[in-house]
This record gives structure tokens, sequence and C-alpha cells, in this order.
């Protein structure tokens, strides 16, 4: 997995010169890169987004085998905001059905969706 962190500002400098560093206000950890076929190093579509404060992350897409590339991490299942999938094809959404049926296991949640979908 490969661990992206974006800075607010990468300095800011002060009047005597010196240079300002800022915290980092989002983290992306790349669960899988390798679009529509995984290979032994790269798994399909997936981002976590972690806040920098607090334990809360937002999964972006969610293909095959995310749920295991996700128990590498320390992100926390229970710590999961929302699921966000960017489009339907299998490479960005063939992991929910797993991810799904875990959550179920442990913790009851309304389900909230947004925008145009094929179910209801």
């Amino acid at each position: 997995m490969f661990k992206f962190s974006y800075l607010a500002s990468l300095a800011s400098c002060s009047q005597s010169g010196n240079a300002i560093a800022h915290e980092p206000y989002m983290n992306l950890i790349f669960l899988g890169t390798s679009a529509g076929v995984p290979t032994k190093t790269r798994n399909v579509s997936g981002v976590a987004l972690r806040e920098s404060k607090g334990k809360g992350w937002y999964l972006i897409d969610c293909g095959e085998g995310t749920q295991h590339q996700v128990l590498h991490t320390k992100l926390s299942f229970h710590s999961r905001k929302a699921i966000l999938v960017t489009h339907v094809h299998g490479d960005h959404c063939y992991g929910l059905p797993g991810i799904l049926a875990s959550a179920a296991t442990y913790v009851h949640r309304n389900l909230d969706y947004a925008g145009e979908t094929s179910f209801s």
C-alpha cells in the first residue's frame, strides 16, 4: 500500500524567513491501483481517505479484495464513515458484498446512498 499526505500548505514564510510546516489534513492510502486486472502486487481499485485528526475514514471504490487490503492497514472498519463508489464497474464495486456482509455482523447502521442507482 502507498500512503500520500496532502498538506494544506507546503510551508508558509514568516517575516523572519523561517518556514512553518503545516500538518496534513487528509491521508490517502491506496489499497488498489491495478484497474480491472489484479496482479500479485497490486489489487483492483480502492482508496482509503483518512482524516488526519480523529479516526474516521472513507472508502473510495471497493474492488474485489479491498476488504483484505484494509486488514493490512491500521484502519478500523468500526471507524469507517462512508463508502463512495465513483461508478458501477466491477473493478470499483465487486468488493461491496463482502464488506457490507462483514459490517452487518458487528454493527447495525442505516445505509444511505447518493446518486443514481439501479436498486432501492
